[in-house]
């Protein structure tokens, strides 16, 4: 009940986030993953991530790409291959708008010690993990 309860309120502090900048959740989604993603985020990694259809993934980049967060360059080695990259005013947004959720986490936290965060850390990795094949089960 506790997990699911930080779920609704982490995803609504997003939503309120993607309603203030008139991004669609799967937007957000999208972005999240791409800076997680690194530079060899490509768009067919972000529609496997997502579960999207190339058509879907497509109007998502387009809608970013618009918004003026997302840009699609061409790989330097691979022409063929297109690279995703957030764009640094889509950076500096977030950090306005989640800078202070992670102020608020990090102090919330700071009253664990180093073995109870890790054993935390443990238990979210595990639960993330089940997640996901609870998902892939569901999804064959």
């Amino acid at each position: 009940m506790l997990l699911r309860g930080l779920t609704v309120d982490l995803t609504r502090f997003a939503q309120l986030f993607g309603e203030a900048n008139g991004l669609h959740p799967t937007d957000l989604n999208a972005l999240a993953v791409i800076l997680d993603g690194g530079p060899d985020m490509t768009p067919s990694r972000l529609a496997d991530a997502l579960h999207l259809s190339p058509s879907a993934t497509t109007s998502v980049l387009d809608r970013l790409e618009r918004s003026g967060h997302v840009r699609r360059d061409r790989s330097p080695d691979d022409r063929r291959k297109v690279q995703l990259h957030l764009e640094e005013s889509a950076r500096a947004l977030g950090q306005a708008h989640f800078g202070m959720l992670q102020s608020a986490l990090g102090e919330a936290w700071s009253a664990f010690s180093d073995e109870e965060r890790e054993v935390v850390g443990r238990f979210l990795a595990s639960t993330t993990q089940a997640v996901v094949r609870a998902r892939e089960e569901h999804l064959r």
